[in-house]
């Protein structure tokens, strides 16, 4: 096995890895997404109804 050869299996390596990689931070962004996605829609929901009760209280 020479250098070249040995150099071409060290890039083919190389480049799974960081496809591997970027598969791998791309499911942690969408995880991330969704979680403050749902963070921000829960806190919305909750306020919401919070202000109704209050204006029901004040009627």
């Amino acid at each position: 096995m020479d250098a070249q050869e040995t150099n071409a299996d060290e890039e083919e390596m190389h480049a799974e890895e960081e496809g591997q990689l970027s598969w791998f931070n791309e499911g942690v962004r969408v995880g991330i997404g969704l979680g403050v996605g749902l963070s921000i829609e829960v806190g919305a929901s909750l306020g919401l109804l919070r202000s109704l009760t209050v204006l029901k209280k004040v009627s």
